[in-house]
């Protein structure tokens, strides 16, 4: 019988702690007041198989959603650590998104950008079939999306992009915690 064990299995079992490291406004490893930031935090810790992700205190501005990622634990200072939405906002889709698409032309781009978090849907959509993605890439109007595209989102149906998504997100992630 063979046995496979994960890093995060070993540490546990070992009942060793993996890397810790903070994010905030100063006197922290990451400097940062939004989204990107914090996302960096995370994806480092994963990278080295999980640990703690301190978050100090402060308004950290969400224009994405903070991606779990296994064997990582969040802790905040408690009410003094402040995840805020940025300002809502939406735009037309000028041409129909297909199902499978990856990516979305829109009427108004001024306050689109790469890094965003975006919610496609349409009148059909009735909150259900609605895709919620991340902008990758940008040329004029046209924005890539790092998900496809879960129904056809009709210009004839009212079709458009919106700034909304969960401020913290986790897919198909495991021995996630989020304290303070």
């Amino acid at each position: 019988m063979e046995i496979i064990l994960t890093l995060a299995a070993v540490l546990m079992a070992a009942d060793w702690e993996g890397v810790r490291i903070s994010v905030g406004l100063e006197d922290a490893d990451i400097i940062g007041d939004d989204n990107r930031a914090l996302q960096a935090a995370v994806d480092y810790v994963a990278g080295l198989g999980g640990g703690v992700v301190e978050i100090g205190e402060g308004e950290f501005l969400m224009e994405d959603s903070l991606h779990l990622r296994s064997n990582v634990t969040l802790i905040g200072k408690g009410e003094t650590t402040i995840l805020v939405k940025s300002d809502g906002f939406q735009s037309k889709l000028i041409l129909d998104g297909d199902y499978g698409e990856e990516q979305i032309t829109i009427a108004d781009p001024s306050r689109f950008e790469v890094g965003m978090g975006v919610t496609i849907l349409d009148d059909r959509s009735g909150g259900f079939h609605t895709t919620v993605a991340t902008i990758i890439a940008s040329s004029e109007n046209t924005f890539r999306i790092n998900r496809p595209l879960q129904a056809d989102y009709l210009v004839s149906a009212n079709a458009k992009a919106q700034n909304t998504f969960p401020i913290i997100s986790g897919y198909y992630v495991e021995s996630v915690e989020i304290k303070g």
